[in-house]
């Protein structure tokens, strides 16, 4: 299985005064490298796909990582940056994707690689954690939904996310925003997105291994 870590994205919501979230410390570690080291454990070589210098230095020597930094487009969304991985030339079927600002408990990570549905993904109500597409029809519906989710974003003039190609794929307006459909899988443990400083803090508050 090809596995594929996305560091992008513009972070409106983190601000600027912040550091790069990727690089928040969880548990001792880079939150980053955590996700990285949590794919090696299941047996599988993650690709780090990223635009930001610090985070490719950051993992360059536990894993492959694609440096988007000199990019024309310096701040490419998520779909942009997924499909990257459909750039890199020949791959197998089984493909999953993980956002590289996300704090996993390990059950969900082993949920995720267990899943065999030609599409699923994985998130909570207003997150998208992860997507996993096996065989050609599942690889191939990902992609066409990637693509079309970007195309609409560049003409709206916003940055599409992965929910946006979750819709897609689920049949969905791409505005209509629902999470009971069959290729959509609720993460049960501690995984949490970290898109604000206020949710990094109140992380650390409510699980006091993180702070170590």
């Amino acid at each position: 299985m090809e596995v594929f870590i996305l560091a992008a994205g513009e972070q409106k919501r983190w601000g600027k005064d912040w550091r790069i979230k990727q690089l928040l410390p969880i548990g001792g570690e880079f939150l980053i490298m955590r996700i990285v080291l949590q794919v090696l454990d299941f047996g599988h070589s993650p690709v780090v796909i990223t635009h930001r210098q610090e985070i490719a230095q950051a993992v360059y020597k536990h894993c492959d990582v694609v440096d988007n930094s000199h990019a024309p487009q310096a701040n490419p969304s998520i779909c942009d940056t997924a499909l990257d991985a459909y750039a890199l030339g020949p791959l197998t079927t089984d493909m999953t994707i993980l956002c590289g600002d996300v704090v996993f408990d390990p059950d969900d990570i082993s949920r995720i690689f267990a899943d065999g549905a030609g599409v699923r993904v994985h998130g909570k109500a207003y997150e998208v954690f992860s997507v996993t597409a096996h065989g050609e029809v599942g690889f191939s519906l990902l992609e066409r939904s990637l693509i079309k989710a970007r195309d609409w974003g560049r003409v709206h003039g916003v940055s599409a996310k992965l929910w946006h190609a979750y819709r897609i794929m689920a049949g969905f307006g791409i505005n209509e925003h629902k999470i009971d459909s069959e290729i959509f899988a609720r993460a049960r443990g501690y995984t949490q997105d970290i898109d604000r400083p206020v949710e990094y803090k109140r992380f650390l508050e409510v699980h006091r291994w993180a702070n170590a």
